[in-house]
């Protein structure tokens, strides 16, 4: 890589060893090649783990970089593409290892995460505690200095809770900026910069309708109360 940087002029020496380094890493070595799942999600899980910054903003559920292992559960068990209970776990496993990125000791990623209010109100008869727990992580997750939470309220216009779930993964320089479209194979990718920019503006503007990150606590805070009565 080195040599080719040379042939070609490059001379950005931060960019050069930051590619180098890519491509000295064996291929598949990653915690996520274990799992038997889709590639675009293996795809994802990597990019996600690789990331500087992650915006994401789901019009209907918890996003999954800050749900709790049962209400993860909950969601992969009852959807129809989840299968038999063993491959089910695995999903809620990979979806919970994940949340490393949040929590490492050396440069942990730092998240910007949108939630609708209307997704505090879902109710699991089979487990009547999970969104209990779910609120309480919400509130823990929100004192991290690398996250920033928002709650898109219920009377928010429609326009900004029909865009579908997307993800933004932003990189250490020289790597582009990747968006990603959810889809139960596991997301669609794409680093062209029309489609990052014109998604980033769409995220940027569905914040600017959410509630601030202290009323976004008190909205947390008032909705676990109301459950405990």
């Amino acid at each position: 890589m080195r040599d080719l940087a040379a042939k070609y002029g490059v001379t950005d020496e931060a960019a050069i060893a930051e590619v180098a380094a890519a491509a000295a890493e064996p291929p598949g070595t990653g915690w996520w090649s274990s799992y038997p799942v889709a590639q675009a999600y293996r795809d994802f899980v990597e990019l996600e783990a690789d990331a500087e910054k992650i915006r994401i903003v789901n019009p209907v559920v918890i996003p999954g970089p800050v749900q709790t292992h049962g209400y993860a559960r909950e969601i992969i068990t009852r959807s129809a593409n989840a299968g038999a209970e063993r491959r089910a776990e695995q999903l809620v496993s990979i979806r919970m290892a994940r949340q490393e990125v949040l929590y490492r000791p050396d440069k942990p990623v730092q998240l910007h995460a949108l939630i609708p209010q209307s997704a505090l109100h879902a109710e699991f008869d089979t487990a009547p505690v999970v969104m209990k727990e779910q609120i309480r992580k919400l509130l823990d997750v929100a004192e991290l200095p690398n996250v920033t939470l928002q709650i898109i309220p219920l009377n928010a216009h429609p326009a900004f809770v029909s865009n579908g779930a997307m993800t933004i993964l932003t990189f250490q320089h020289p790597w582009a900026p990747v968006v990603s479209i959810d889809n139960p194979m596991g997301g669609d990718h794409s680093e062209d910069k029309d489609q990052v920019a014109y998604l980033e503006a769409v995220f940027e503007q569905t914040a600017t309708i959410a509630h601030s990150v202290d009323r976004s606590r008190d909205v947390l805070v008032e909705h676990l109360e109301g459950l405990h009565k």
